[in-house]
């Protein structure tokens, strides 16, 4: 008796399994069972949370509505401005235009440039060479013009021409310039230049007003800053970033959200002047949102409070029920014969409801406790049973039958550990496959397995695991089990061809060494042929050269 004591697999037989998925699942029913039915309070503050979660992301959708539509308004007030900005460059251009075009008739630059404070006017004639310049006197040696290209251009063209910035050679400033053909006999004889000063347009952005934090822009052609609000980080000359160039190529009108010279995220619409320079306005990205920004804020802490309160309300509502509640099942007589017989009811009901409760409470005790017995006996009884086999075994039988009885036997345990945490009412289908394929799941991808859950009944849980224990057991010895590559795929699913379902079953080996058909029947054989009787089922053996496949078809 000692040594059916020591025998090593005896503690597997008795042993309390836990941790593995089926003890999960149970915990899960038991963590479930503990919250539910839920509290009249429960049910009260999710009343309240209904009604108050819908109506606060209601509000919150309307309030992206009213977001979007703010942002079409600043969208337009951007481009608004921008076009407005760009009518008075275009009129102070027009300035000078008419002022070069009326010199061409008149002989007095110096009055004349007094009618545009900061403007200078040049002479200048088709060899380059300056004729006239207004801030030098008389007789001052001048030296060559500067800005070549553009005095060509109007003298192939005929027609006045405006610059993009460029550094001045007499005055040593970075300008623009307008340059207008003067003709003799219909033939340009030279240019007069009048000097567009960078100081004049700054002046022009600062005078009108725009709202503090608007940044506001004057590039020329090359998309370099002419002029800029708030004055200092884009220097006359500095060109643009990549985005707002690459803008300006795509469309000549439009929006674009880029950066500043500071780098701060922006949002801006630009348009075109008549002459191609382009006029920009932008405000930041955060003022542009801050309004939504700070509505959402609002309406976040309005949703919060009013969740909390429905809470609260609920919770206080509850303990008034429950309180009622309690005093008309403690009969305190109120008095009043109608409200006296109701808690008379309440009190009697209440009364049978405890008693019956009580019953319950102890049959389910009563019940557990046959079931505790139970289990113990069969662990007893199945740890004898393997006890007197080694016994009987020892000496008299080959090593691999001891070895088969025994894992029989561990299978056999297995599947009753199952049904006994069910409390014998049945075993899902997936639990069982877990626990017959669980020594063989060391590399996942060799053994897979799919299908809807099902619950059996016991008698089938328990045949069904004895079942898939031989199929794995031959498939480790002489199947797919044997080899590195083999797999194994068992697919379930309920049918419905007659007028009840069904469960069909499929296991099917791959990847293992070539199979041959078994010239005799061993047990594994028999017990599977035994499913016809104790499942009401139709077992296929076939044994292709790829590997075994068993096909079950059962009654459920």
């Amino acid at each position: 008796m000692e040594r059916v004591n020591a025998l090593p697999g005896q503690p597997k037989v008795l042993g309390d399994r836990s941790g593995g998925p089926q003890e999960l699942a149970a915990r899960s029913r038991r963590l479930r069972a503990r919250f539910w039915p839920l509290t009249i309070g429960q049910y009260l503050a999710l009343l309240f949370l209904i009604i108050a979660v819908p109506l606060s992301a209601l509000a919150f959708l309307a309030t992206d509505e009213v977001a979007k539509a703010d942002r079409s308004a600043s969208r337009a007030a951007l481009m608004a401005s921008a076009r407005a900005l760009e009518a008075m460059i275009d009129s102070e251009i027009s300035k000078h235009l008419l002022l070069a075009e009326q010199l061409a008739q008149s002989r007095e630059a110096k009055n004349a440039a007094a009618l545009l404070p900061g403007t200078w006017i040049g002479v200048v004639d088709p060899a380059g060479r300056m004729l006239v310049h207004t801030t030098r006197e008389p007789g001052d040696v001048l030296p060559a013009r500067g800005n070549m290209e553009l005095e060509a251009k109007a003298f192939l063209t005929k027609q006045p021409q405006l610059s993009d910035l460029y550094l001045g050679v007499v005055s040593g400033r970075t300008i623009a310039a307008i340059d207008v053909p003067v003709f003799r006999d219909g033939i340009p004889a030279y240019v007069i230049s009048i000097a567009l000063d960078p100081a004049r347009f700054q002046h022009l952005l600062e005078e009108q007003h725009f709202p503090e934090g608007w940044l506001v822009g004057l590039l020329d052609r090359q998309a370099r800053f002419i002029a800029s609000l708030p004055k200092g980080p884009a220097d006359v000359g500095t060109s643009a970033n990549d985005l707002w160039r690459a803008a300006l190529r795509r469309a000549p009108e439009g929006f674009t959200e880029t950066r500043s010279v500071r780098g701060i995220p922006i949002i801006g619409a630009y348009t075109q002047t008549d002459d191609g320079w382009t006029v920009g306005v932008a405000m930041r990205a955060s003022d542009f949102d801050a309004p939504l920004l700070s509505v959402q804020r609002r309406l976040a802490l309005a949703a919060g409070f009013c969740i909390v309160l429905s809470g609260t309300l609920g919770w206080l509502a509850s303990r008034k029920l429950v309180r009622q509640t309690e005093k008309q099942i403690d009969r305190q007589t109120t008095g009043i014969r109608e409200y006296d017989l109701v808690q008379s009811s309440f009190a009697e009901t209440s009364t049978i409801l405890r008693t019956r409760n009580e019953e319950r409470r102890q049959a389910d005790e009563h019940r557990q406790l046959l079931l505790d017995e139970l289990n113990h006996r069969v662990r007893n009884t199945l740890t004898s049973v393997q006890a007197i086999a080694m016994q009987t075994f020892r000496g008299k039988a080959e090593p691999d039958a001891t070895e088969a009885f025994q894992a029989r036997i561990m299978a056999l345990s297995g599947a009753h550990d199952i049904l006994t945490r069910e409390h014998w009412d049945g075993a899902d289908l997936r639990d069982i496959v877990m626990q017959a394929t669980a020594p063989h799941r060391g590399d996942p991808s060799r053994v897979r397995f799919a299908g809807p859950s099902i619950r059996l009944l016991p008698k089938s849980a328990l045949a069904l695991a004895m079942a898939l224990h031989e199929l794995c057991t031959n498939a480790v010895k002489y199947g797919a089990l044997k080899a590195d590559h083999g797999r194994v795929s068992i697919e379930w699913q309920v049918t419905s061809a007659s007028a009840f379902p069904r469960l069909r079953l499929c296991w099917e080996e791959s990847g293992g060494p070539p199979v041959q058909g078994p010239t005799k029947q061993g047990f594994g054989s028999r017990l599977l042929r035994s499913l016809a009787e104790d499942l009401d089922a139709q077992v296929d053996l076939h044994y292709p050269s790829t590997g075994v496949v068993c096909t079950i078809d059962a009654a459920l």
